[in-house]
């Protein structure tokens, strides 16, 4: 990091504060992958209402920290508190409802392609009591089926609710696995590279639907992006990941987007 970044980066704790009540925060997170040490001691909070975006080069840990927070994937060491309970202490059931209260937004969409996207969306509710009566649109309860339409017509896909997802573009798609976080009433969104594998033009909606739901339904959101100009128009903070520890933690105002993609955009990323 050069000292035209480091002179940019705000001091945190204070600023921290001001956001409110944290949703998420990691304290000395480790994981290791055989020798292979991805994250080595993080520690940082989201707070609630406001949006974290996670930077930084393939390999540096941000969508490995991301399934920490959920235990998708078990860290090593360290603490997670998610709306103040510490998952890592969790029995399985405590941690399927904290689950329920998160929407977790993958790069792949990890949609099931042959069913329309009326059913995808009602999959939301599969954490949340539904059992078998969540897995089709048809035998759903028409709460569900009205619900999901709902949030359908939020991402401006109610015309199709019935078509297949594998009919879809790669942005309608995603949409389509925003609608599912938005149907769960999540408490915070987790996304990891939502706009990784769109166009411009898409990922750019992708990131602007994600920020008014922050906004307008005061839900936390942690990204994480190689795109360093979504990072800082989408983001209330910007934390840097590099070789497994937070590089800065800063203010998106107080960051230049010249030197950040010098340090932490991989080669041949979309700007």
């Amino acid at each position: 990091m050069t000292a035209a970044v480091a002179e940019n980066v705000s001091e945190q704790s204070d600023e921290m504060k001001s956001h409110g009540a944290s949703a998420v925060s990691f304290s000395g997170i480790r994981k290791s992958f055989g020798s292979n040490q991805v994250l080595c001691g993080v520690s940082f909070s989201c707070a609630s209402h406001s949006a974290t975006a996670l930077i930084g080069a393939n390999g540096s840990g941000k969508s490995t920290l991301l399934r920490c927070s959920l235990r998708l994937i078990e860290p090593d060491a360290g603490s997670i508190h998610v709306f103040g309970k510490s998952v890592r202490e969790l029995s399985a059931g405590e941690l399927r409802k904290v689950r329920s209260q998160v929407g977790f937004v993958f790069q792949k969409h990890n949609l099931v392609s042959r069913l329309s996207a009326l059913t995808n969306v009602i999959h939301g509710a599969i954490g949340q009591g539904y059992s078998f009566r969540a897995w089709y649109q048809s035998i759903a309860p028409s709460e569900l089926r009205e619900r999901a339409f709902a949030c359908l017509e939020r991402v401006g896909l109610s015309d199709f609710a019935l078509k297949p997802v594998q009919t879809l573009s790669g942005g309608q798609s995603q949409r389509v696995a925003i609608a599912r976080a938005v149907f769960q009433k999540p408490k915070l969104i987790l996304a990891d590279e939502p706009a990784a594998s769109l166009d411009p033009e898409s990922g750019q909606q992708v990131m602007e639907l994600l920020r008014e739901l922050t906004q307008s339904e005061g839900i936390g959101l942690i990204f994480s992006t190689h795109h360093i100009d979504h990072a800082l128009e989408f983001a209330d903070r910007v934390v840097a990941l590099k070789s497994g520890t937070i590089d800065f933690e800063s203010a998106p105002d107080k960051l230049d987007a010249t030197e950040l993609r010098k340090f932490y955009m991989p080669s041949g990323s979309p700007l």
